[in-house]
């Protein structure tokens, strides 16, 4: 027999609001830490080091340049950089706090730096490029915030589902382990 995670315990019983008993096998604590881990190293690589590299991009191309193109953006490098650290680190500690109840605090105070991470792409979402010729320059500006606003949608509908997370861990404690840990 094979348990579900690793050195997992055996599994435990929950009542649920309608009376019946639900077993749910809750995932031992270094498996936790080594997913949350895992989720935060992947999460700081995309919100917060390819940023950076994008930053290292533009920056060779910033000024004058010998193939003669320039590209300028207002986007503020070490805000985004210090919010794409604390959103990474708070997706590792949301997925370690899962079987408890501060899953859902997390999860929205996590859904709270992202629209704060989007806002200021958004708010800042203008890319000038120049490109010089011998007779002249030609200028082109793209602006990208529409596009961006788009990404607050799913985080409202993340702030929502953690608000009903956190509601329904308060009032059925321990009601939605059996579906997030079943017993295989």
């Amino acid at each position: 027999m094979t348990a579900a995670y690793p050195s997992s315990p055996p599994p435990t019983l929950v009542s649920s609001p309608d009376g019946a008993w639900l077993p749910f096998r809750r995932p031992s604590p270094p498996w936790l830490y080594t997913v949350g881990v895992l989720k935060t190293l992947w999460s700081l690589f995309f919100f917060a080091v390819v940023p950076y590299f994008v930053f290292q991009l533009l920056g060779h191309f910033s000024g004058s340049s010998s193939s003669g193109i320039s590209v300028h953006s207002d986007l503020p490098f070490q805000a985004l950089i210090d919010l794409g650290i604390v959103l990474s680190l708070l997706t590792g500690a949301r997925h370690i706090a899962k079987p408890t109840r501060w899953f859902g605090p997390i999860w929205f105070f996590r859904a709270v730096v992202k629209v704060g991470y989007v806002l200021l792409i958004a708010w800042n979402a203008i890319l000038m490029a120049s490109i010089g010729f011998s007779s002249g320059s030609v200028s082109i500006m793209f602006d990208y915030s529409g596009t961006i606003y788009l990404f607050l949608i799913g985080t409202a509908l993340a702030m929502i589902a953690a608000l009903i997370t956190a509601y329904e861990d308060v009032k059925y404690p321990g009601e939605r382990l059996p579906f997030d840990y079943p017993v295989k």
